[in-house]
């Protein structure tokens, strides 16, 4: 068993070598992230948040921490955020052992491992990693609690859930669904539980006096929370009213961006991307076949077990898409993605006929293999700041940086002094949405701009570049003619 537990660790080691994707900036969340930790770390004592970014310290502590303990370094960002990373695998393979048994703990943390949109954000720091890690670890808390009667297990459960919802608030639908379970539950054994709520109510309350000390106001936090849809959001059509509330509104739901780019019916176009998307599809498409072929090899209690958490999740999944109406991407949902897979679990561990069913590790390792695949071709910025290092080496006196490209590049520390766009220098470097070639970087006041110098591809499947151009011989003239006219 041990053995078993060790590879499974090694297999999922193996899919962040395979490409250590880290931080990403340029407009992504994680560049928020980084700079509320680099606030803490320059302060030396956690900043007060002014948007619901900052208020995620279980997200930004440890970035943080690693941040000042070992410098200001891609390295250290990394190390810091895969804490979470590394909790969630050990929520997940802790959970189906208890569920399922060890051989579902071991095929769970596999499939969990493999998931894209799960280890792409490993080493950078992010809120979805963070939540899900906190809350597979109350359920194992809880689950513990119901089976041995422990009052001080389902307490600490009680705890981690408080820690999930710091993270993200998102996970008072997760509690929701706790709740409710709870009602379902043995009267006579169910009363343990309960113990959970002073847990819950600890933790929440401890941050609510931190930040009426700070503030005044106990509720802050989820004044920023409440008040983050206002926030312009590129994932949004332009001029998009922001200003209206997101709850049950079918005008957000309507309107985001659709992560694959399958539109049928708004209603149910979030939950289509994410079956097509290469990131989440896969685990939920073998999951859900092994479910219809092997739901008959599942023991009577492992089948009421999967179909209980099936039930919670979907009701967390509906309500985020329906309620919240969350921008529906992959990383919103790694809920489902648990739910894939403990099913994989659940299926090898049953044993049809006194084996293990064939079928069940054919699933899996389809998954595994289909996986591994995204995992490898997801765009990264390891080749991107290779070449910046030496555009800069070259040409460092003649460059400044768009400021896409100045977050994109924020650990390479030569990028860090050139200056922005706009400071009159002759070469430009930038990040593209496509090759650098059809990028027309054109200013509409004042003609033609520049001509490619070089470009970096960003991966092997990403049509981004980070692009090296060089303005047109004449463009600052005609451009501050035109201002000064």
């Amino acid at each position: 068993m041990s053995v078993a537990f060790l590879a499974a660790s090694l297999f999922a080691l193996f899919c962040l070598w395979l490409n250590p994707v880290g931080y990403v900036g340029a407009g992504a969340d994680d560049e928020r992230y980084l700079a509320v930790a680099r606030c803490w770390v320059e302060a030396g004592t956690p900043c007060l948040p002014d948007d619901h970014w900052g208020t995620r310290w279980p997200v930004i502590a440890p970035a943080a921490a690693a941040l000042a303990l070992l410098g200001d370094s891609r390295a250290a960002l990394g190390i810091g955020a895969s804490l979470s990373w590394g909790l969630a695998l050990f929520g997940i393979a802790a959970l189906a052992t208890r569920w399922f048994g060890w051989r579902a703990g071991v095929a769970a943390l596999l499939a969990l491992a493999a998931t894209p949109v799960f280890t792409t954000f490993a080493l950078t720091p992010n809120p979805n990693v963070t939540e899900l890690a906190f809350q597979l670890l109350a359920l194992t808390a809880v689950t513990i609690a119901w089976r041995d009667g422990s009052a001080r297990w389902a307490f600490a459960g009680g705890l981690l859930a408080a820690l999930a919802m710091a993270t993200r608030n998102t996970s008072i639908l997760v509690l929701g669904a706790g709740a409710l379970a709870w009602l379902f539950l043995d009267p006579t054994r169910r009363r343990p539980l309960l113990w959970a709520v002073p847990g819950l109510a600890l933790g929440l309350g401890a941050e609510m006096l931190v930040y009426a000390l700070a503030t005044g106001d106990p509720f802050y936090r989820y004044a920023l929370a409440l008040s983050h849809t206002g926030i312009p959001s590129a994932e949004l059509p332009e001029g998009f009213d922001t200003s209206q509330s997101p709850l049950f509104n079918p005008a957000y739901i309507a309107a985001w961006r659709r992560e694959a780019g399958v539109e049928i019916w708004w209603p149910i176009d979030g939950w289509l991307n994410l079956i097509a998307g290469g990131r989440l599809g896969p685990l939920l498409l073998t999951a859900a076949l092994g479910g219809l072929l092997l739901r008959r090899t599942l023991a009577p209690e492992a089948r009421a077990t999967l179909a209980r958490a099936m039930a919670a999740t979907l009701l967390v999944v509906l309500l985020l898409t329906w309620g919240l109406a969350v921008d529906p991407k992959a990383r919103m949902f790694l809920g489902l993605a648990a739910l894939a897979a403990l099913a994989h679990g659940a299926f090898v561990a049953a044993r049809g006929r006194g084996r293990i069913e064939p079928l069940a590790i054919g699933l899996l390792g389809l998954h595994l293999l289909l996986g591994l695949g995204t995992i490898l071709n997801f765009p990264h910025s390891r080749d991107g700041e290779a070449a910046a290092r030496s555009w800069i080496a070259a040409h460092g006196d003649d460059i400044e940086m768009a400021e896409s490209a100045k977050s994109y590049l924020t650990f390479v520390p030569s990028a860090r002094d050139l200056p922005l766009q706009g400071a009159g220098r002759p070469m430009l470097v930038a990040l593209t949405a496509n090759a650098c070639a059809e990028v027309i970087y054109d200013d509409p006041r004042y003609g033609p701009t520049a001509s490619v110098v070089a470009d970096a591809r960003q991966s092997a499947t990403s049509t981004a570049r980070l692009c090296l151009f060089r303005y047109a011989d004449d463009y600052w003239t005609r451009a501050r003619g035109s201002e000064g006219g």
